[in-house]
């Protein structure tokens, strides 16, 4: 089985080197952001922590941008590639493999899907590495909903796990990056199944989610 460190590495060199084939143009899942400004959001979460407030509190979300645009403008694309794929700063380092997995996972395909063209990933053992990781996330994740009981389940092998608990249950059933990709907001291109009553999975399908 892999270690959450190897997968997040795995997933920063892989979208690294997509980031230089597409060039800083190319769409992406992650709003109207282009593969620039996703390469700058990258770098100012791990490098910025003040410029990178904005990420979690809308009130600063114009003060990130600038510090985004601040980062480009110093460094190029290439540069602020390159200096994403050398990996976290000493102090973060040690939460490698649990905060980055994820997060490195979700972008990587926000750029390799921006096109609508691209297939869905066999994870291999990255799948186990991304499944035991996202219950520690799933309280932010899906605090939009309401009075739903959510739970997910792996397609391969039918472990089940609830997210929240509530009187209406609704089952997420898919492959581990595609649960990972829907509960992270990119509901578009993610490859599930809803399983529930209409009213409550309407109720999931309609809320927003993702940090």
């Amino acid at each position: 089985m892999s270690s959450g460190s190897e997968v997040a590495q795995a997933e920063r060199t892989a979208l690294c080197d997509l980031f230089v084939r597409v060039g800083p143009e190319a769409p992406t899942l992650s709003g109207d952001w282009k593969t620039e400004d996703l390469a700058a959001h990258l770098y100012v979460r791990e490098r910025k922590p003040f410029g990178a407030m904005g990420i979690l509190v809308k009130r600063f979300e114009a003060r990130t941008e600038k510090v985004m645009a601040d980062v480009l403008a110093s460094k190029g694309y290439l540069g602020t590639v390159e200096a994403v794929r050398n990996g976290p700063p000493a102090l973060l380092k040690p939460l490698d493999g649990m905060i980055n997995p994820i997060e490195f996972f979700v972008h990587h395909e926000d750029v390799r899907r921006g096109s609508g063209q691209a297939p869905a990933r066999e994870l291999g053992g990255e799948a186990d590495v991304l499944w035991k990781l996202l219950p520690r996330f799933s309280k932010a994740l899906v605090r939009g909903l309401s009075d739903i009981e959510l739970s997910v389940r792996r397609i391969d092998n039918g472990d089940t796990v609830k997210l929240r608990s509530g009187s209406q249950p609704v089952t997420i059933t898919g492959e581990v990056g595609e649960i990972v990709l829907y509960l992270y907001g990119r509901k578009s291109v993610a490859r599930v199944e809803l399983d529930g009553s209409h009213a409550a999975t309407g109720i999931v399908s309609g809320t927003a989610m993702g940090l």
